[in-house]
């Protein structure tokens, strides 16, 4: 991956781990969108299930412009080493954009209530 690539890789990581980047679900199976500033960014998990040789899963970083257009597309295809940190960008989108920690700290608060 590309050094500028890993660093807004693991920019985003940061910005979604401290809560500062929102991310929205999109209307396309299995990915996300964050907008900053003019711009955005999404991340898609393609999952292949082919039995064609080579055909396997990937994941997508998009970067689209102001106008709505892809500008540029990393992918990265199981198992490389980009692929797990896509991946892992990707579970944290989802995380976010499904409000996982929000769920799980009112299952949390409700389970206490019971008991």
């Amino acid at each position: 991956m590309l050094d500028k690539y890993k660093r807004l890789v693991a920019q985003l990581q940061n910005a979604t781990s401290k809560k500062i980047l929102p991310w929205n679900r999109t209307s396309r199976d299995d990915e996300y969108e964050a907008a900053i500033g003019d711009n955005s960014v999404s991340v898609k998990y393609h999952h292949k299930n082919s039995t064609i040789q080579g055909d396997q899963d990937y994941i997508s970083l998009f970067i689209w412009n102001r106008n709505g257009d892809i500008v540029d597309e990393l992918r990265a295809t199981s198992p490389s080493d980009d692929y797990f940190t896509l991946s892992s960008l990707h579970q944290a989108a989802s995380s976010a954009a499904n409000r996982a920690e929000f769920t799980l700290d009112e299952i949390l608060s409700d389970i206490s209530r019971i008991g």
